[in-house]
């Protein structure tokens, strides 16, 4: 269970870079954030609330691996919410894609 949350840790942190590029290529095309949490930051913040949250969800969770990697049910929570986590990022990056496809009428 440890290894598997490890593993959670890199695909959590490789889907949250994968959208944070597509995001920065579909936004520098001229798309626009239609995200009402996101829309009315500074530009600068917006990028620092997109790479700052997920950053500290996966510290929390490395962190959480390291001090309750005895607890399975506590581990198996840990592991299925870096899995959900994962799989919106994954979403947003298919979403960013279509996007940009549209945007340089692929």
């Amino acid at each position: 269970m440890k290894a598997l949350s490890y593993f959670l840790s890199i695909i959590l942190f490789s889907t949250n870079l994968g959208d944070l590029l597509t995001t920065l290529i579909a936004l520098s095309l001229g798309a626009r954030e239609v995200n009402s949490l996101y829309y009315s930051l500074e530009p600068t913040l917006f990028f620092l609330v997109k790479i700052l949250v997920p950053t500290v969800l996966i510290i929390i969770a490395l962190i959480m691996t390291k001090l309750l990697s005895n607890h399975k049910a506590i581990m198996r929570s840990v592991c299925i919410s870096m899995s959900l986590i994962s799989i919106i990022f994954l979403y947003t990056i298919i979403n960013n894609l279509i996007v940009i496809g549209r945007l340089i009428n692929v």
